[in-house]
């Protein structure tokens, strides 16, 4: 085989191993799965509400953070409570639009108003960024998931494209914040908060790069007959 089908073959067996099936989940570029319970630097609660459940607790066999809202009457309902973590926590380099965030949502009694995923620069003061993931069902974990590649789903006014992507690439927190949706006393938990690797468009880049590669190799290939460096 010559050096461009050998280079073919690797990058088709790339590809292969970079695409996800349903038995390979999505690798993970970055996490928080507070398990263990990371220091309180780590993460920090907006409202008070939320605190570390331990192993076993909500069916969920590692640590989780575990968000118990007090009791209220129906009057009082539009209230939220979350959790916000540094961006650097999941991925210390630069944040893309290919890449998604996942995390791990459970109700106990009550499916919650909406669960969001906000995220800003310049700590909690500065612009926040925020976009409605989904109303999840109640009894069981549920992944969740937040694509950052269309801009206008993170919109706050004034906001354009440029600056959404200046915002980006210099994000400094992520929070996940629960709307509460009924009157009583709903108990939620949030887990493995995640950052995804680039999506497949990246990595078609790196197999053409290693076709080329290949190419490459093939026009460097001395002609038959020409002295080799091993004699």
């Amino acid at each position: 085989m010559n050096a461009t089908g050998a280079i073919s073959c690797c990058a088709a067996a790339v590809t292969l191993w970079l695409t996800p099936s349903p038995a390979q989940p999505a690798p993970i570029l970055g996490q928080e799965d507070w398990d263990p319970i990371s220091s309180a630097a780590a993460w920090t609660n907006l409202r008070g509400w939320t605190s570390p459940a331990t192993p076993n607790a909500d069916g969920n066999t590692g640590e989780s953070l575990r968000m118990t809202f007090p009791y209220v009457a129906a009057s009082e309902t539009g209230r939220y409570d979350g959790v916000c973590l540094r961006a650097s926590n999941l991925f210390a380099g630069a944040w893309a639009t290919n890449m998604p965030i996942r995390f791990d949502f459970w109700a106990s009694n009550n499916s919650p108003g909406a669960a969001q995923v906000q995220w800003g620069t310049n700590g909690l003061g500065g612009d926040i960024r925020e976009a409605v993931v989904d109303t999840p069902g109640t009894g069981t974990w549920t992944t969740l998931n937040a694509s950052l590649l269309n801009w206008s789903n993170w919109m706050y006014d004034g906001a354009i494209e440029a600056q959404y992507l200046s915002d980006l690439a210099s994000i400094d927190w992520i929070g996940v914040p629960i709307d509460r949706h009924t009157a009583g006393h709903p108990i939620h938990g949030i887990d493995n908060v995640m950052l995804m690797i680039p999506e497949p468009a990246g990595c078609l880049m790196l197999v053409l790069a290693l076709v080329t590669m290949g190419i490459s190799v093939r026009r460097k290939r001395p002609p038959p007959g020409s002295p080799s460096a091993f004699g």
